[in-house]
This record gives structure tokens, C-alpha cells and sequence, in this order.
């Protein structure tokens, strides 16, 4: 599914002859402008290679009187002069919507279709409006039987990409729009507005896309497209990269105005200033080939101390110059400019640090060095040049990614190569002195702890190098990332001052081991704002999931704001909205004397000024500062700590259950006998997907026979070419014998092989629950037969019980095969069997998670055995 991240508006209010449509109440003329339009005439799908010729002279007699709604064509518009399957209706517009996404059928992109949408605009005078259009194929406009505007161009969709003045009459106005498509789905939206309004929303959503190319040669004209500025006087001024004014010129704006670009190669800025609204972009004078090979021969001499900064974008620049990326667009220039203006600020920056952090403002890219796996990874994040001039922490909001289709590389996908999007956060950024963070997640990431693991080290990767309010840290999230965001805000409450939700499914069970249940935790957030905003028209989500959500937290306390809309789509939510997501995101949480908690995973087990060191299955804890007493109520909850320092006043007597605590001066409280608790740590709690969010090597087996050994180096490589494809970086890779005390005292390990093939497994000797035989598998209480078995299982580390020691191995290893390819996404159990084939791939057999009693019994043998 692919997610469109800009504005599908249309405010076009629709009217039409009396003796056709009903009588329109002039009391409802709306407020943006005096004009009504109660009502839309949609005809379409039309074929024009398929329909015949009494179809085809109904078509040509149509587009040659450019109106729906002349009362003599009525008998014409029966079904059973038109072609098949159309749609011929008429839609009351409510409020401001109307679009093509949801009134058509899906379409045959080999053939050729069209169609229409009609109104009459009722006009209490003669005055220009401004018709905004969005489209990714050609299309026509008419107004009054006049043809005003058309394009032939194929085009990715993006906001108000055509500007179309129309000049009303007194009275009725005759509109039609010809579209066609491009693609199976039909992509079309306008915005009718008048021209106040429509200045604004292109000062708003295009304030960087006035030039038509802002790559040229040398002495080549500038063209810049006024759009409904047209007929204004504008002031045009251009500097060069270092601030100096090189051109300045006024100009009578009509469809285009044009002025000669500068002779000198580089890079410069373009101001353009028009009634009382200011605009820039940037250009680029010269070849962005001839750029790249420059500075990429350069650097490698004469700035070796910012490859780091520079590798992110090096890496974009060159996959957009590759033949298959290469569109030359306008969209494509611009991401070229931008690679080309980061880049020059990096290469001029004085300093002689790669650490050029402190003092670059806007859009960047970053990149870090995750200790999961030793790769170089990288994020996105912007920060307002306000940052600059103010001595202030930034508040910091991140966006939790989605779904996408494809999962790519993070300096190859949609999040950084959407720019105009990116372009929009960045104004709202800049309006609200927002810092924005877009963490990569590893791509389509699920929700798991790998997930959280990347976004904890990007954070403290951006809080050491920029200011940064700890108190002010906000997430938002759209439809899957919305869910994720909800259940990162949920498992972590302690870290983040508000939430930002739109179109989540909050039922939507993915995982199967109450994962991805968000509404079981609601009560977590009881100190979070939440700010929720859903369509009734979403097809892809519906909307009763938001008032699902809504009903649970009304129940729970929890402070919603809960934005309904009328008629946007899933890919149509309004850009606007997210300002108002920025200004109700805008106010830092307290530290609070009560809250609840409820966890299912000892490694999600702080919140604020305390932390479950020992639980059951499912813990529920709800903690009050009364006066000078803390009271605790609880289930499934044996151990805590509380960080007294952090309480937001001092308590002197502590209840727990109706119990009060003998002392409250430990920091570790305790509800039964201290010397029989089994010894859960946050660390190697489980499932099998916790041992991949933290540093971990692969470690095959050396022991065996030249044969078997093989086999184990094979199984070892198939994991770690798994690993590449889904991360597109390889994880460690280590022998048995390569492995030193340091490696098992930091990393987890992942190993390969069994007792007679690998010496970590032999060296364990009996310290880990299983048991592998020709007639079966025995782990912990469960004994599986057969065979030819493999299996994945995760257990703490006897020697080390902060790591994991998770064994890939079977009881005939010359079939063994890696059935998992990611079990840093999959792995929600503890181990895994399956049946191995011989020339096949293998099939599961059963998979099982820890019960209470078998953890208690396993991490009991544990200790006992030291």
C-alpha cells in the first residue's frame, strides 16, 4: 500500500440550472467566498476505443457543448446510450470534498479512459476565482463552453499542481473538468477557492515550488510559474551561495515571466516577493554529474574528517543519478538541489571535526553505528534555524514509520525521497520551533524490539549533538505507524509528553501473543495527551477503530482530542491537520504523584519513579502519592523498585497490597519471601526477538567432521544473507574457536550446531533445558518426536543471564536449514521445531511460549546449578 502524504482538498460548492437540481438556499453561501455549488454531476468511466458510434456522437455532442446539466441532453444521459458499467450520478458535495479516488472502479491501465465532473457555480457577481487541481494524467477544463486549461503530461500526483484562474459571470457558471487516467487508479482532486484563499494555501503547501526547473545551464532562462498570482506585480532577487545579490528585477506576472539565469556555476537562491507574501527556492547552475564526481574526487584528499557527514548523502546522489532513477523532473531536480546545498554546507563548515552537528540547521540526513549488528545506519531529522538564535531545548517530535510496499534501503524509500512533503513538516516545524525526527526502524519493522532498540540509539544519538527538552518528546503516527506509535507511547509512558494518532487500527491483531494489542494498555497513558484524527470516508481504515479507541480511553481517564472528518480518504488526510497535531502537542507533561501500569513483557517495565523487577504473566500496578504515603496496588507482582530521588515529593510510610513496608528507605521493595523469587531480569525475558535487538553474533560449530562443518558454515552464511536482505547490512559472523570471554560477556550469541559440533554448546554441558536425541527433541517439560527435527530456542545465558544464548541446531544435522528468515520480526516465542526434508524446505511442526510455572522452574535449574 502506497501512502500519498499531501492534501487531496476540494472546495468546490456546486449549483446548477433550477428547473434540474433543487432550489439552492442562499443562506448556506460559505464563508471563504461569495459562490454556491450544492451539487456535482460524475460521468465516467468512458472508453473511447470501445464505445460505439451512437455512444461515440453522445461524447463528441457532449465535449462540444461542455455542459452536464442542458435540459435537452437530459434524455441522452439513460443508460442505455452509454457504455457499460459507468457511473453517472449526482454527488451533494459536503463541505469542501470531492475526489476521484473512491467514485470509480478500478481501471484497465492498457486502456484509455476518461471522464467528466460538472457543476454550476452560482456567482453573485463577476469575479476571479482560483480552481487548484491535483492530477496524475491529462485533463481539460471549461468554463461557460470555454476551454480554460488542459495538459496531456503524465505526472506523479503531488498538491495543487495546476493553478486555474476562472473569471465568473454574474449568475450561473458552467464547469466541466475532462479527466483521464493514469494508471489503475484514478488520481484527480481541485480545490475552488477564491483568490485570497487560494494565495494562501500556495504560500502554505508550494512554498518551494514556484520555479519550473531549478536545474540549468549556464546563461539558460529562468521560468517561474506565478500561479494565482498571475496579473500581480512580484519582485524577483537572486543570491548567490554566498548571500551576495547577483539579479533584481520587478515583473508583470502573467502565465509565466522569465529572466537569464546567472553565467557562473553554483549554487543560488531565488526570492520572490508578490503583494505581501515571500517565497525561495533554490537552483543549480551546472551539471549535477560533473558536481558529484568533483566533489566525491575531492573529498577523499582534502576533507577526510567529514566522510561521515557527507556518506548519507553521497549514497542518495548516487542512486538518483543512475539511469533508472534518473526522471528529470521537477521533483527530481529538486531532490538533486537539496543533496547539492546540504552537501556544500557540510564541505564549507570551518570546523575540522566530523561532529558537524551544533551547528547545521534544516533537513538532514545522519548516520550512526548501531551496536545490534555493527552496521551504519541512518535517519532523517530536521532542525528549525530559530535553534540557532535561541538558547532553549528543542521539544522533539518523531514520526513512527508505516507499511510500505517494498521495503528499501532508508536513503532509498519513500520517507526521504517524498521531499515536498518533507519540505511541509519542515514549515510546520519551523512555525511551531518543533525539532522532527524520522528514525529508520530497519524499514517495515512491526512493532518489535529491534524497532525500539534503533529508535532509542537514534535518540541518543540526536540528543548528545542538539539541544533537546527530555521533558518535550511527542510521537505521531499514521495508520500502522499510528498503532505502533500508540504501543511505543504505551510500553515506554515515561518517556514521551504526547501522542499523535491518525486513522489507527487499534483492533488489528498481527501477533497473536497480545503484542500488538493496544487497547489492553490504555491505562498507561493516563499522563499522555492523545490527539486522534479519523475519516468517516477512510476506506483502508475504517473509522469505528478511532471510536473504538475513543469509548476505551474515555473509560480510562485518558485526555483524547478527537478530530472526526467528513469525506477525506486514507490517502487524503489534510495537511493542515498535522499543524494541528504540532499545536496541541505543545505543552510539557509534570511529573506525576499517580499512575497505572501494565505490562506483559518484564523488558517494557518502567514507568516514571518505578520499575518491575518480578512478575507473573501479566503485571497491573497502580502507584499514589498521598500526603507523605505511597500506596501500591497490584497483581502478579512480586518485586519493585522505587526511585525516590525522582518522586515529585517525599513519602515516609509505603502500603503495598494493604501491607505497609517495613522500610522505606530501600529502593527495592519486596512482597513475599526474598529467597525464593526466580530470576527474571528486563534483559533475557523473552520471546526469541528480544536476542536480536542487542549486540549478538552468529557462532557456527568447528568440532564436528569436515562434512557436518560445512553444513554448519552454510547454515550460518543463509542466516546471515537473511539478515541482508531483510536489514541490507550482515550481521557478525564468528567460529566457535574465534570466540573470546569479552564476546560472551557483551554480546548475545546465536549458535550453530550441538554438543559434539560446536564447544559453546559443549562447554554448557546441561546448564540449558534441552535435551536432543535421534528419537526426539526435549525442551524444558515438552518433548517433541521424531526424527529429522530442527529448532530455534532462546534462553538466558547461564554463565552471563543478561545475554542470550539462542541455538540453532537439530538431532540430524546433515538436514539442518534455517527456517526463520527473520526472527528479529517473527521470533514472539521461545523456541521453534519444525520438520527437516531432504531436498525441500522445511515445514513447522509447533512452536511454544513460556508458561509462568516453566520460566519460575527454568530460571530456578539456573540457579541452582551455580
Amino acid at each position: 500500500m502506497k501512502f500519498l502524504y499531501f492534501l487531496f482538498f476540494i472546495v468546490m460548492f456546486t449549483s446548477c440550472a433550477p428547473s434540474f437540481f433543487p432550489n439552492v438556499n442562499t443562506k448556506n453561501i460559505p464563508q471563504d467566498g461569495p459562490y454556491i455549488v450544492p451539487e456535482w454531476r460524475i460521468l465516467g468511466p468512458i472508453d473511447i476505443k470501445t464505445i460505439d458510434k451512437k455512444q461515440k456522437l453522445f461524447i463528441d455532442t457532449f465535449e462540444s457543448v461542455k455542459s452536464l446539466y442542458t435540459r435537452q441532453y437530459k434524455p441522452i444521459l439513460k443508460k442505455s446510450a452509454l457504455p457499460a458499467r459507468l457511473v453517472n450520478k449526482r454527488i451533494r458535495v459536503d463541505n469542501d470534498h470531492l475526489q476521484f479516488y473512491n467514485l470509480f472502479p478500478k481501471a484497465d491501465i492498457t486502456s484509455r479512459l476518461y471522464a467528466y465532473a460538472g457543476c454550476t457555480i452560482i456567482s453573485p457577481c463577476r469575479q476571479t476565482v482560483v480552481l487548484l487541481l491535483c492530477s496524475d494524467g491529462e485533463f481539460t477544463v471549461w468554463l461557460n463552453e470555454k476551454e480554460i486549461k488542459s495538459s496531456v503530461q503524465k505526472r506523479k500526483m503531488r498538491c495543487y499542481q495546476s493553478f486555474v484562474p476562472l473569471n465568473l459571470e454574474l449568475g450561473a457558471n458552467e464547469l466541466v473538468v475532462k479527466i483521464g487516467n493514469n494508471g489503475p487508479y484514478w488520481r484527480f482532486a481541485g480545490h475552488l477557492s477564491t483568490l485570497k484563499l487560494g494565495r494562501k494555501y500556495y504560500r502554505i503547501w508550494s512554498i518551494s515550488g514556484f520555479l519550473e526547473k531549478s536545474i540549468l545551464s549556464p546563461g539558460q532562462p529562468v521560468l517561474l510559474m506565478p500561479g494565482p498570482y498571475k496579473g500581480s506585480e512580484g519582485k524577483i532577487i537572486v543570491y548567490d551561495s554566498n548571500q551576495r545579490q547577483v539579479f533584481q528585477n520587478y515583473y508583470d506576472l502573467n502565465d509565466s515571466c522569465r529572466f537569464s539565469a546567472p553565467q557562473k556555476s553554483g549554487l543560488y537562491r531565488c526570492c520572490f516577493y508578490c503583494l505581501s507574501d515571500t517565497f525561495q527556492q533554490q537552483f543549480y547552475i551546472g551539471n549535477p554529474d560533473s558536481f558529484y564526481a568533483d566533489r566525491n574526487y575531492c573529498l577523499q584528499d582534502y576533507f577526510p574528517h567529514k566522510l561521515k557527514a557527507l556518506h548519507p548523502y553521497f549514497v542518495r546522489f548516487e542512486h538518483l543519478l543512475k539511469p533508472e532513477n534518473r526522471e528529470n523532473t521537477r521533483v527530481w531536480q529538486k531532490k538533486i538541489v537539496y543533496l547539492i546545498e546540504r552537501i556544500e554546507k557540510i564541505v564549507d563548515d570551518p570546523s575540522e571535526s566530523d561532529n558537524l552537528s551544533t551547528i547545521q540547521t534544516g533537513t538532514m540526513l545522519r548516520n550512526y553505528i548501531s551496536p545490534i549488528d555493527s552496521s551504519s545506519q541512518h535517519y532523517m531529522l530536521h532542525i528549525p534555524p530559530a535553534a540557532v538564535r535561541s538558547s532553549k531545548a528543542l521539544p522533539l517530535l518523531i514520526i513512527m514509520p508505516y507499511d510500505a510496499i517494498d521495503s528499501l534501503p532508508f536513503l532509498k524509500n519513500l520517507v526521504v525521497a517524498d521531499i515536498e512533503m518533507t519540505e511541509r513538516w519542515a514549515v510546520a516545524a519551523d512555525q511551531h520551533r518543533f525539532a522532527v525526527l524520522w528514525p529508520n526502524c530497519r524499514g517495515n519493522s512491526q512493532g518489535t524490539p529491534i524497532e525500539y532498540a534503533d529508535v532509542f540509539q537514534v535518540l541518543e544519538d540526536v540528543q548528545q549533538n542538539f539541544s533537546i527538552d527530555k521533558n518535550r518528546i511527542y510521537l505521531l503516527g499514521v495508520c500502522k505507524g499510528a498503532v505502533r506509535a500508540l504501543l511505543f507511547a504505551e510500553r515506554f509512558p515515561s518517556l514521551f509528553a504526547g501522542l499523535a494518532l491518525f486513522a489507527p487500527r487499534v483492533t488489528h491483531e498481527e501477533n497473536p501473543w497480545a503484542l500488538a494489542r493496544p487497547l489492553d494498555y490504555l491505562p498507561n497513558l493516563i499522563h499522555i495527551p492523545v490527539y486522534i484524527c479519523h475519516s468517516e470516508a477512510d476506506e483502508v481504515v475504517p473509522v469505528r477503530e478511532s471510536k473504538i479507541f475513543l469509548r476505551q480511553a474515555r473509560k480510562h481517564g485518558l485526555q483524547v482530542n478527537f478530530n472526526l472528518l467528513k469525506r477525506r480518504t486514507h490517502f487524503g488526510y489534510p495537511d493542515e491537520l498535522l499543524l494541528n497535531a504540532f499545536r496541541y502537542l505543545s505543552d510539557s507533561r509534570r511529573n506525576p504523584g499517580f499512575f497505572r501500569f501494565i505490562t506483559n513483557q518484564l523488558t517494557y517495565n518502567s514507568a516514571y519513579w518505578m520499575s518491575i523487577l518480578c512478575m507473573g504473566d501479566v503485571g497491573k500496578i497502580t502507584v499514589e502519592l498521598r500526603q507523605d504515603t505511597l500506596t501500591i496496588d497490584s497483581q502478579n507482582i512480586q518485586k519493585i523498585r522505587i526511585h525516590w530521588e525522582k518522586l515529585p515529593r517525599s513519602a515516609d510510610h509505603v502500603v503495598w497490597n494493604g501491607v505497609p513496608m517495613e522500610s522505606r528507605c530501600d529502593s527495592i521493595l519486596f512482597l513475599g519471601e526474598k529467597g525464593n523469587l526466580p530470576r527474571f531480569n528486563p534483559c533475557t525475558e523473552g520471546p526469541l526477538f528480544h536476542a536480536f535487538a542487542k549486540r549478538f553474533i552468529v557462532v557456527y560449530g568447528t568440532l564436528g567432521v569436515q562434512a557436518t562443518d560445512k553444513i554448519l558454515f552454510a547454515v550460518a552464511k543463509e542466516f546471515q544473507q537473511n539478515w541482508y536482505r531483510t536489514f541490507f547490512v550482515s550481521c557478525r559472523l564468528k567460529s566457535d574457536a574465534e570466540i573470546s570471554r569479552l564476546d560472551m560477556a557483551s554480546d548475545n550469541l546465536i549458535l550453530v550446531g550441538d554438543r559434539d559440533t560446536n564447544s559453546l554448546i559443549h562447554d554448557l554441558g546441561n546448564r540449558l533445558p534441552v535435551n536432543v536425541g535421534t528419537g526426539g527433541i526435549q525442551i524444558c517439560s515438552r518433548f517433541f518426536p521424531g526424527n529429522h527435527l530442527g529448532f530455534l530456542a532462546a534462553f538466558a545465558n547461564p554463565e552471563y543471564p543478561r545475554n542470550y544464548i539462542v541455538l540453532l541446531s537439530a538431532n540430524d544435522l546433515s538436514l539442518l536449514q534455517v527456517f526463520e528468515a527473520k526472527p528479529a520480526y517473527h521470533g514472539d516465542y521461545d523456541y521453534k521445531i519444525w520438520k527437516l526434508r531432504k531436498g525441500s524446505r522445511p515445514f513447522p511442526m509447533g512452536e511454544y511460549r513460556f508458561t509462568t510455572s516453566e520460566r519460575v522452574q527454568y530460571f530456578s535449574t539456573l540457579q541452582s546449578s551455580e
